[in-house]
């Protein structure tokens, strides 16, 4: 079996020399020094596996190990001796390895390139950190993932994303919101919180360099009070044009490692779940809605998100068809909840939610319609301005009665809290601030 090698960064032939002394199965095909000719000549299929020779540390990351992967290149990298990579599916060769330790782990990486886990996001925790299976019992006392998604026009979904989390957390649930929204992200204010940063995209950078263990994970998150119990929040991008700090390949891991945490992951997302379909053959590039669609894709749960009035219903209706019978590829076990949100009798008359379950047996796709939250714009715009949700300004109102039954329904009703993953102490909480005021006019 023949197997050729692209050579990066050689810069004193040291290896090439080696390699093509042996003139056996392994062989030089190309030395480059442009990292981007390493993945298009594996694209091309010219070449079976990298050998990655200096210079490399600051692009080697889980995500280009699996852009490599799936073009079927193996990667082995020149370490000092004694080094090592915790990237997983990267081999290291010391520096001062003989030419024939040099092919044996070429070939070896060739041949084992099918042993490269899915997701490496907890490769560098210590086996005490993660959950065994014996741990967590079965795949269902794991954590559940649930995705907030909506089309376009502003259906809610923050709204709904950050009451959910909060219902969640106050039925005992142990909970992370992460931001995952890259057009808009705006759960951190919506909450009060005043960051600086991005905590989803520092952990996707860690998980993305499998530095991503416990402690950097705590310093990153934020933690809130929400009643008499606390709720974990990642915060969203800074800017939208920061857009492909959160790639797929690192989100997928950050979700595992919260997964294996949490009861319940709630995530916020954006409108777009278009594919990019005219950068699908340039793999290095991320894709512009990647977050949402690895949201979506890895969701236990999706709750789908409309607006209850002319525009957002049929909105919601092509959504729905777009979530299902389009290129995104939901999970077997995946649940959709449809909510309708914003619901009032201004627009559907007296009896708006008869009105609404008419329309959509009449229109929709089929799927059950699971409930509706009603349009109480002026509490929401107060709970939002004291910095609180919904659930935590007025707990009686009749919107955070929805959702709480929305809560209870997308963690399922046989799923309880997993007493081992509760706050066991008072955590350092992160303050919150009331924009009250902030927009009042000044007397003079």
């Amino acid at each position: 079996m023949n197997i050729p090698v692209v050579v990066y960064a050689d810069h004193a032939n040291r290896f090439i020399s080696d390699i093509e002394a042996q003139r056996g199965e392994v062989s030089v095909a190309r030395h480059v020094h442009d990292i981007s000719e390493v993945y298009g000549l594996g694209q091309t299929g010219i070449v079976r596996a990298a050998l990655l020779v200096s210079d490399f540390q600051e692009f080697l990351s889980a995500s280009f190990v699996a852009q490599l992967k799936d073009v079927d290149v193996a990667v082995v990298a020149v370490c000092d001796p004694g080094e090592e990579i915790e990237i997983s599916g990267v081999h290291c060769i010391s520096s001062l390895a003989e030419p024939d330790e040099v092919i044996q782990a070429i070939s070896y990486a060739v041949a084992h390139i099918d042993d490269i886990p899915a997701s490496s996001a907890t490769h560098a925790l210590e086996p005490e950190d993660t959950l065994s299976a014996s741990e967590s019992g079965t795949d269902d006392d794991r954590g559940r993932v649930i995705t907030v998604w909506g089309s376009g026009g502003a259906p809610g979904r923050t709204t709904v994303s950050t009451n959910l989390a909060t219902s969640l957390a106050q039925q005992g649930y142990s909970v992370v919101l992460v931001d995952a929204d890259t057009y808009g992200p705006s759960v951190a204010i919506s909450l009060g919180l005043i960051d600086e940063y991005s905590g989803l995209s520092q952990v996707c950078h860690l998980a993305d360099h499998a530095e991503l263990d416990e402690e950097n994970y705590e310093n990153l998150k934020s933690t809130i009070a929400v009643g008499n119990t606390y709720l974990d929040v990642l915060s969203g991008l800074t800017r939208p044009d920061r857009w492909a700090e959160i790639r797929e390949k690192p989100l997928a891991d950050v979700l595992t490692f919260l997964k294996a945490r949490y009861d319940a992951v709630v995530i916020d997302t954006g409108f777009s779940v278009e594919a990019d379909e005219e950068l699908s053959f340039d793999g290095v590039a991320p894709r512009r809605n990647g977050a949402t669609l690895t949201a979506i894709e890895m969701a236990d749960a999706v709750v789908l998100i409309g607006a209850a009035d002319v525009v957002g219903f049929p909105r919601l209706v092509r959504a729905y068809e777009e979530l299902t019978r389009s290129h995104v590829e939901l999970l077997p076990q995946a649940e959709v909840f449809v909510w309708l949100n914003k619901v009032r009798s201004e627009i559907t008359g007296g009896r708006s939610e008869e009105e609404l379950e008419r329309a959509w047996q009449r229109f929709g796709p089929g799927q059950e319609l699971n409930g509706f939250v009603p349009y109480a714009r002026a509490e929401l715009d107060k709970a939002i301005s004291a910095g609180k949700t919904m659930i935590e300004f007025s707990p009686g109102h009749e919107l955070s009665t929805a959702f709480e039954k929305m809560a209870q329904t997308a963690i399922g009703k046989e799923r309880k809290p997993n007493a081992h993953q509760q706050h066991e102490t008072s955590p350092t909480q992160s303050t919150r601030f009331s924009l009250r005021g902030t927009f009042a006019r000044k007397k003079r």
